[in-house]
């Protein structure tokens, strides 16, 4: 705004949307230049300084106007998920159970909720790469897997994978390549796919805005070689890390996937 404005421009109303991303010097410009200001975000997801950054200055513009008392309406009903089980972990731990999901007949042909799929014997290779390859090829196999089916059902739902850390990601981006190189089937098919619902591969630190019909995740971390298993889980673990799951466990409008060594005991 005060690069490519001029400063004697004046607005009636300023809108900030995904106002938890915008820090406080960057919305300020904005804001000086408006008579009224309207404020859309939310606090329990990503705040504007990444992982990856360093900032002193964390705070977003949603933040401040939280913190000044200003008047608030929060949203009673959860758009994206149309299976109930897909935001009821969200809806539990951050929201206070206060969403309310719209409701979607049980035989629709994509809403199949939350699934586990095992990578069981697939090793996390802590101390060297921090990855799991092995995993990974799990992963788009089952991915693979439920693209022949959506052909065979004459579906076409859209696919999102994430990855807990950005070398997980890296190395599922490596195992899909390998396997859409080989199979002719997937490649028309996901050339299919509506520009923005294209499929896409991310890290949990980047996939906050996207949404699709099924989002496939790779945990990565678990079980070693010598099946020794460390409370780590990288950004996850860090402060902002309930943020980041919350982000990713609210992606998918249909079907979310979870792969990972290792069971919840």
């Amino acid at each position: 705004v005060a690069t490519h404005l001029p400063k004697e421009m004046e607005f009636d109303v300023v809108l900030f949307d995904e106002a938890s991303q915008m820090t406080t010097p960057f919305a300020l410009g904005a804001l000086m230049r408006a008579k009224q200001a309207i404020v859309v975000g939310d606090s329990q997801q990503l705040s504007p300084t990444s992982f990856f950054q360093k900032s002193n200055d964390m705070e977003s513009i949603l933040d401040r106007f939280v913190a000044n008392g200003c008047p608030s309406i929060r949203l009673s009903f959860h758009y994206r998920s149309r299976h109930p089980a897909l935001i009821s972990i969200s809806n539990r731990y951050m929201y206070d159970s206060g969403l309310k999901p719209f409701p979607t007949p049980n035989t629709h042909p994509l809403a199949r909720g939350v699934r586990l799929i095992s990578s069981a014997g697939c090793a996390y290779d802590r101390g060297g790469t921090t990855t799991n390859p092995q995993e990974a090829e799990v992963l788009v196999k089952a991915v693979a897997s439920r693209i022949t089916e959506a052909i065979q059902e004459n579906t076409k739902p859209s696919i999102g994978m994430v990855a807990f850390s950005l070398g997980q990601k890296e190395v599922l981006q490596d195992a899909w390549d390998n396997l859409v190189a080989g199979r002719a089937d997937i490649r028309k098919y996901c050339d299919g796919l509506p520009e923005g619902e294209r499929v896409f591969i991310k890290n949990l630190e980047d996939v906050q805005g996207d949404e699709r019909d099924i989002i496939f995740i790779s945990v990565g971390y678990g079980l070693d070689r010598e099946g020794k298993f460390t409370h780590n889980f990288g950004p996850v673990g860090r402060d902002g890390g309930d943020r980041r799951l919350n982000v990713l466990f609210s992606r998918s409008r249909f079907e979310m996937v979870l792969c990972a060594n290792f069971e919840s005991h």
